[in-house]
């Protein structure tokens, strides 16, 4: 059986003054390992970006549920089962999608997942998968939602907060967590529980005053919380919804490239990034094929600084 490997860029360096230094050394590592494994690559134009990413799942029922940007589409997996027919083993499972499709194609298949994230969304999918009692699930769904208007639940059952998640909710959404997580402690059908609590799981990040950005949170300002008031490119380095604007990016464009893996401001030469960094113009050189003209007419004269000493 070919294999198709894909390989994706080297991690890029956060900080742009070196990030000249750090492409090379990842062009050259990348180069080495494409030669390594020449004889083994197949080329696969059928292998779009829609296919080998998450996207192509937001139709899919179940998966669909769970906005997981990490994974891949179900035609990815049905491509690579009718490669072969033995046993299928995904060590790095997700909410599941390989898994459950093979499954579903009666082929025995193992998923291996670390993140309780994934495990749980997998589990829910897969309990819905398999023979579900409808009837009864939408008996205790409406169970949960006359539990989320009743009397206050026990402080045990409040949301285990850790430093970075405190001021995340209004106090309203703080009790209707404590309600839900009650409710669904005392349900006896797990497989139930498990599809209701990734409904709930689903919405904490709407019903906060935060969204996942990258690695880190983004805070809305009535989270009572004391927000740095940031630079330009601090604000540009920030939130995907900022960087798009001031950027003046296409937004799906933006999107593209943070799901090959790659950070756009390495990519997109803008004016913005310019003024804030002067050096990057360097990088944008190299990499964007930017003329030395249209750097002058964006920045002005540039020869001081390009030929100047730089820190460090």
């Amino acid at each position: 059986m070919q294999t198709a490997i894909r390989f994706k860029p080297p991690e890029q360096s956060r900080s742009l003054t070196n990030s000249s230094t750090s492409a090379a050394r990842g062009t050259a590592a990348r180069d080495a390992l494409r030669k390594h494994f020449q004889e083994r690559l197949v080329v696969r134009q059928q292998l779009n970006r829609r296919l080998v990413s998450y996207q192509a799942n937001k139709t899919q029922p179940g998966l669909r549920w769970f906005r997981y940007k990490e994974g891949f589409s179900v035609d990815l997996v049905q491509d690579a089962l009718a490669a072969g027919d033995g046993p299928v083993l995904d060590p790095f499972a997700g909410i599941g999608t390989t898994v459950l499709v093979a499954g579903g194609a009666r082929r025995r298949a193992t998923g291996i997942e670390i993140m309780p994230v994934g495990a749980r969304a997998a589990k829910a999918i897969s309990c819905v998968g398999n023979a579900f009692a409808l009837d009864r699930f939408e008996q205790t769904a409406a169970g949960l939602l006359r539990a989320l208007a009743g009397k206050e639940a026990d402080a045990s059952f409040r949301f285990p907060h850790v430093r970075i998640t405190e001021h995340a909710f209004p106090a309203e959404t703080e009790d209707a967590i404590a309600k839900a997580r009650a409710f669904l402690a005392q349900l006896e059908d797990q497989r139930i529980r498990a599809v209701l609590d990734v409904a709930c799981m689903s919405v904490l990040e709407e019903a906060s005053y935060t969204r996942k950005d990258g690695q880190y949170l983004r805070w809305d300002h009535r989270c009572g919380r004391t927000l740095r008031v940031r630079s330009k490119i601090q604000a540009i380095e920030a939130s995907y919804e900022d960087r798009a604007e001031q950027l003046d990016i296409a937004k799906k464009a933006w999107q593209r490239l943070e799901d090959a893996g790659m950070d756009p401001r390495l990519v997109c030469a803008h004016p913005e990034v310019f003024k804030a960094i002067p050096d990057a113009s360097l990088h944008y050189r190299g990499v964007a094929l930017l003329s030395r003209k249209r750097v002058q007419e964006i920045t002005g004269a540039i020869d001081t600084w390009e030929r100047s000493p730089r820190p460090g």
